[in-house]
């Protein structure tokens, strides 16, 4: 017999727990995310005033942060749409069913508090803080890189500082004289107008320890990458990276840190320096093969389109890529058994 559809609306009752299967991935990502936020929970409620209306809550908007950067949803606006029809979101924020997605100005002026980068070093510490106890930084060794984001800044956004954005013919701009009127932060590059992002990981285990988004230059790379080892106060292990990064004073600053120094020789330079005694031993050349892990970071930060930014200048893109990096190390450690 033939069935027939129905036009009338069914009460149906659901509770969110029943739509999502048992075995879904994302119950032991929502499962590890909640431990990480009950430990936030001072540092959230030093956010906000004890007086009020009541916001949206904080562990809400971090939870959205952290599934925008793993589904790939660039926008409030995309993740609000998503979050009316899609369960998975609702279950993982523990959004009620009855309760409306809201409007997109909401989630974007509500979040603009958790956008800090001390908020932000903290959440990724947090993440972190499980690693050592499960035995997976035992090896110490540490990779650092560079990449260069997308700004939002054009070729033709570059004027001379202090003088009235007119295009002159023949007129070369560089970046020692000229800024970008749409992100003063941005720097003119041989691959277009962007911002650099520096990495710190673990080798071993694939964990991002640090990140940072500075200003492109000639000694931005290798600078960044010393506040970020400053920063981790990290004072035993061996440091690897390519040879963009051998330059006296970083040799000097891993000296200084106490790291074993495994920076690729650039025997290019002009003129080149001498090779050091470590150059073509064993443990240096399995160094050399490690610091390449690096890139599936970069990788994952800049896939579904996310190289171009979202905001204009380096602090809050720099809050905002921790975040992605937070819930990158949160998959790498589900990938690792740790729950």
């Amino acid at each position: 017999m033939r069935g027939r559809t129905t036009q009338q609306l069914e009460l149906i009752a659901v509770t969110l727990e029943d739509v999502l299967p048992p075995v879904h991935p994302l119950r032991a990502f929502q499962a590890l995310l909640a431990q990480v936020l009950a430990e936030l929970d001072a540092a959230f409620a030093a956010c906000y005033a004890a007086t009020g209306r009541p916001s949206i809550p904080p562990e809400a908007l971090v939870g959205a942060e952290l599934l925008m950067a793993l589904s790939g949803v660039r926008s409030e606006r995309q993740f609000c749409e998503q979050l009316a029809y899609d369960l998975r979101f609702r279950w993982v924020l523990d959004w009620p069913l009855s309760q409306a997605a809201g409007d997109p100005s909401t989630f974007s002026k509500n979040r603009a508090r958790l956008l800090s980068a001390p908020l932000a070093q903290r959440l990724l510490a947090t993440v972190l803080a499980r690693a050592p106890a499960a035995g997976l930084l035992a090896d110490a060794q540490f990779a650092v890189d560079g990449t260069l984001h997308q700004a939002w800044a054009s070729n033709a956004s570059f004027h001379p500082t202090g003088a009235p954005p007119v295009r002159v013919k023949g007129e070369v701009r560089v970046n020692a004289t000229s800024r970008s009127s749409t992100d003063p932060d941005a720097r003119r590059t041989r691959k277009g107008p962007g911002l650099l992002g520096v990495a710190l990981i673990a080798t071993s285990a694939l964990l991002c320890l640090d990140y940072t988004v500075v200003s492109p230059g000639g000694r931005a790379e290798w600078e960044a990458a010393g506040r970020l080892l400053a920063r981790q106060g990290l004072t035993q292990g061996t440091l690897v990276a390519d040879r963009g990064f051998d330059q006296t004073p970083f040799h000097a600053t891993l000296a200084a840190h106490g790291l074993t120094d495994h920076v690729a020789y650039n025997a290019h330079a002009h003129p080149p320096g001498p090779a050091p005694p470590v150059v073509g031993t064993p443990a240096y050349q399995a160094s050399q093969r490690a610091r390449r892990k690096i890139e599936g970071l970069f990788g994952w930060l800049k896939r579904g389109r996310r190289q171009q930014l979202r905001h204009r200048g380096c602090a809050v893109n720099e809050a905002r890529a921790l975040f992605h990096v937070a819930t990158y190390d949160l998959l790498r450690l589900l990938e690792l058994g740790i729950r």
